[in-house]
């Protein structure tokens, strides 16, 4: 089709645009093309100067009549007796025009679609998690571990003990002559320690321990020696971490009632970048570990999870505020009293709960 029938269709589709258009001020470009027959950026181009020139004639501007080839005059009929309007009239320099506003649109379109993409991208990966997510919370509710866990009657409940772990990096893995680490080494030092603390405690009628993680439960995976010294990528090594954990309150809660906090270090984090807000530092595989110990424990006997501030936990033992953090660059070593001062200021004091069941 040449340029002059393109502009000839669209001169005698314009006394019908412009019906329609009157006739509903809301009808869409695709209604017009199905009207008209005429090319969308066509419609869509008249349809927007229908609109512009309503709102010149509402600021009651003067308009210079447009007149073109194809009108005998100013205002009057074309050459196929069609009523054609001077501000509705086909001007000279449409096709210009027309190509200018066939780039614009294709600008949009390649922005929509880049656009669309992203945000199909995103929504596939947040689909993904909350599906992952579902199945993670299905597994923990099917392997509960609330008959598992004792109730103990701790008549002296004011006096707990505090057992620290810090640094275990799961899954490091180390070999050499005379040093090795990796998952099975980490459980069997964890036995080790049960038995020894209960070796200490229970002579002592001591019947509340808290449990105190405080951060880098796994080894940092952002260096390339870091990569080749892992036991297992960190998705897997946190929920090996979660298993030997809760064989580790497990065991300790034969004998004692078992209360449980944690923050967040800084090789554990899930990013790159490392900041101490609780919003973000809470994007940490110590954190998801935390928090899955305590669903499969949900509902335990002799259980309890103190929950807060990721970052940073005070903590009333024995009547004493006990500060817990990773410590990184928090505390300098030149002035501790002053550090400890100026890392926060403390609104909420955690207490431990009472597990006298009487």
């Amino acid at each position: 089709m040449t340029k002059r029938t393109e502009n000839q269709n669209f001169i005698n589709a314009v006394p019908l645009m412009k019906e329609l258009i009157e006739t509903d001020p809301k009808i869409t470009v695709d209604e017009l093309v199905r009207a008209t027959g005429l090319p969308t950026v066509d419609c869509r181009a008249f349809q927007e100067y229908y609109k512009l020139n309503e709102k010149l004639v509402e600021l009651n501007l003067d308009l210079t009549p447009i007149t073109t080839p194809h009108t005998t005059q100013a205002t009057g009929l074309n050459q196929n007796n069609l009523d054609i309007t001077p501000d509705l009239a086909y001007p000279e320099d449409f096709e210009a025009e027309n190509i200018k506003l066939k780039k614009s649109n294709q600008h949009y379109m390649d922005s929509n679609r880049i656009c669309r993409k992203i945000t199909r991208e995103n929504n596939r990966i947040d689909n993904c998690l909350e599906e992952l997510n579902k199945h993670l919370i299905n597994v923990f509710d099917k392997h509960s571990l609330s008959a598992l866990t004792v109730q103990h009657n701790a008549p002296n409940s004011d006096t707990t003990a505090v057992i620290h772990l810090s640094d275990l990096h799961f899954n490091e893995l180390i070999d050499l002559p005379n040093n090795q680490y990796n998952f099975d080494i980490a459980s069997i030092r964890l036995k080790l320690f049960a038995d020894k603390i209960k070796a200490y405690l229970i002579p002592m009628k001591v019947k509340n321990v808290l449990i105190a993680c405080t951060g880098d439960l796994l080894n940092s995976d952002r260096r390339l020696d870091e990569i080749m010294c892992a036991a297992e990528n960190r998705t897997n090594a946190a929920f090996i971490a979660v298993d030997i954990l809760q064989q580790f309150i497990l065991d300790l809660n034969q004998k004692f009632n078992i209360s449980i906090l944690s923050v967040v270090g800084n090789e554990s984090r899930v990013k790159d970048e490392m900041t101490w807000s609780s919003n973000v530092a809470s994007d940490s595989y110590d954190y998801m570990i935390f928090r899955a110990l305590q669903h499969i424990f949900k509902n335990s006997p002799g259980i309890s999870f103190i929950t807060g501030d990721c970052v940073e936990s005070v903590v009333l033992i024995n009547g004493q505020n006990v500060l817990f953090l990773h410590g990184n660059g928090s505390i300098k070593g030149s002035s501790t009293e002053t550090s400890v001062t100026q890392i926060k200021e403390y609104g909420l004091i955690a207490r431990l709960p009472r597990n006298n069941p009487s």
